[in-house]
C-alpha cells in the first residue's frame, strides 16, 4: 500500500511539474485546466480498473490461477468464470480506486466553474460506458492468458496503445491531425479523454450524442467478439489443462 501511495503521488508530481513547464511555453494553454484534464484522466482510469495504463488485474488473476493449476476450480464453481475474476479484481484494486475518486473531487475543485449539471449527466454516461470498455479489456486480457500464459508482451503493447489512444497521457486534442482522428474514433477514447472532455464542458453539444453512440457501438461490438474468444479460450482449456 504504501508503494501505491507513492506511485500515486509521484504521478501527480510529474503531472504537476509537466502541465506547469508546458503551460509557461505554450500559447494559448491554461494550466488549471491541463492539470485538472490530467487528474481527471488518472482518476477515471483508476476507477475503472485501468490504472497502470492496462487492465492488469484479472489478466494477472486469471494467468496466475492458469500456472498454479487452480483455474480449473474456477470453471468447476457454479458461477459466471468472468464475473467471478472480475469482481475479484475489484477487490484487490479498491485503494486504487478510493485514490481515483479523490482524484476526480480535486479535479472538479480546480476546475469547476468549467462543469453544469448537464455535463455531469453526461459524464455519468460515459463513464458507464467506460466502465464496459474496462470490462472488456479486462476480459480480452484474461483469455488470452489462459491461451498464453506468458503474454505479457501482448499487454504490455495493449498498455502502451490505450495509454496514448484513451489520451490519458495527452489530451487528444493537442495530437496531430491525422493520430487525432484515429484516437478520437478509437475504442480507447471513451476511457479517459471523452468522460474527461464531457465533464468540463469541452466537446460541442452537437457532437455530444456521436461519441457516446461510437463508444457504445465500440462496446457492442467488441463485448461479443471478446466473449466469443473468451468462450473459445475456456474450451481449450477444458480439453487441454484440466
Amino acid at each position: 500500500m504504501v508503494f501505491s501511495i507513492l506511485s500515486h503521488l509521484a504521478n501527480i508530481l510529474f503531472n504537476l511539474v509537466f502541465w506547469k513547464i508546458f503551460a509557461t511555453y505554450t500559447t494559448n494553454v491554461d494550466f488549471n485546466k491541463m492539470f485538472a484534464y490530467s487528474m481527471m484522466t488518472e482518476g477515471i482510469t483508476s476507477i475503472i480498473m485501468i490504472q497502470g495504463g492496462s487492465p492488469t488485474r484479472v489478466g494477472r488473476i486469471v494467468r496466475r490461477a492458469v500456472q498454479d493449476g487452480s483455474f480449473s476450480s474456477y470453471i468447476l464453481l457454479p458461477y459466471n468464470t468472468i464475473r467471478h475474476t472480475y469482481l475479484k479484481g475489484l477487490g484487490l484494486s479498491i485503494f486504487n480506486i478510493t485514490f481515483g475518486i479523490l482524484e476526480i473531487i480535486i479535479a472538479i475543485i480546480i476546475n469547476f466553474a468549467s462543469i453544469s449539471p448537464l455535463s455531469v449527466f453526461y459524464f455519468i454516461l460515459s463513464l458507464i460506458l467506460a466502465i464496459w470498455m474496462s470490462l472488456i479489456l479486462n476480459m480480452f486480457e484474461g483469455a488470452l492468458s489462459i491461451v498464453y500464459t506468458e503474454a505479457s508482451g501482448i499487454k504490455n503493447a495493449l498498455a502502451h496503445i490505450q495509454r496514448l489512444l484513451s489520451g490519458r497521457m495527452i489530451p487528444i486534442s493537442l495530437f496531430p491531425i491525422l493520430l487525432r482522428m484515429i484516437a478520437q474514433y478509437s475504442p480507447f477514447s471513451i476511457t479517459a479523454y471523452i468522460p474527461a472532455q464531457l465533464i468540463f464542458n469541452q466537446i460541442e453539444e452537437g457532437n455530444i450524442t456521436s461519441y457516446l453512440l461510437i463508444g457504445l457501438l465500440w462496446c457492442i461490438f467488441l463485448y461479443l467478439l471478446v466473449h466469443l474468444f473468451w468462450k473459445s479460450s475456456l474450451k481449450k482449456y477444458e480439453a487441454y489443462g484440466l
